[in-house]
C-alpha cells in the first residue's frame, strides 16, 4: 500500500502511464500532451472491477515492450498486439522488468472476473454486468438511445 494511494492492491508504472488497482476498480492514470493526443484523454480513468469482462497480457521482452489491455462491457478492445494496444484508452504499455508486477496483475483481475460468474452468485440474481449487456444489446438495436443506456449504466454501476 502506499501513501499516495491508500488501499491500492497493486500499482504498475509503464512507459507513459500507470496502472493502480483495487479492490472494486482499476484506475489508469495518464499525464502530458502526448497522452492526450494519443489517447484523447490526460489525467486518471477509474474502470469499476464490475465492468471488466477480460485482462489480456503480453510480457515486456528484450526488443518489444509488453501490455496490460483490460476488456470492459460495451468497449471495443484494439486488435493487434502491442500496435493496438498502444492506441487503446484502456491499456497500459510497460518494459520487461514490469513482466512479474503485470502477471500478478492480470491473476488479480481474472480472479475477481471468475468471482462474479460463479455458481453460488448466479443463483437467482442477475449481475449488474448481465443488465448492461442486454441495455448495450437495446442499444445496438435502437430500442434505447445513447443517453438512456448511459444513465442506467451509472445507476448499475453506481457512479
Amino acid at each position: 500500500m502506499s501513501e499516495k494511494y491508500p488501499g491500492s492492491v497493486y500499482r504498475l508504472t509503464g512507459t507513459t502511464s500507470r496502472v493502480i488497482v483495487y479492490e472494486d476498480r482499476v484506475d489508469i492514470e495518464r499525464t502530458g500532451f502526448l497522452n492526450k493526443l494519443s489517447y484523447g484523454f490526460s489525467g486518471t480513468k477509474s474502470i469499476p472491477m464490475s465492468s471488466i469482462t477480460s485482462i489480456q497480457y503480453k510480457a515486456g521482452g528484450s526488443i518489444l515492450n509488453g501490455f496490460l489491455q483490460f476488456g470492459v462491457l460495451g468497449g471495443k478492445e484494439r486488435n493487434g498486439g502491442l500496435t493496438g494496444a498502444q492506441s487503446d484508452e484502456n491499456s497500459v504499455i510497460f518494459s520487461k522488468d514490469k513482466n512479474e508486477k503485470a502477471e500478478k496483475i492480470k491473476a488479480f483481475v481474472e480472479k475477481k472476473i471468475a468471482e462474479r460468474s460463479s455458481p453460488a452468485q448466479s443463483a437467482g440474481t442477475v449481475s449488474a454486468a448481465d443488465e448492461i449487456l442486454k441495455l448495450k444489446q437495446l442499444l445496438d438495436a435502437g430500442v434505447i438511445t445513447a443517453d438512456e443506456f448511459e444513465a442506467k449504466k451509472k445507476q448499475l454501476l453506481g457512479v
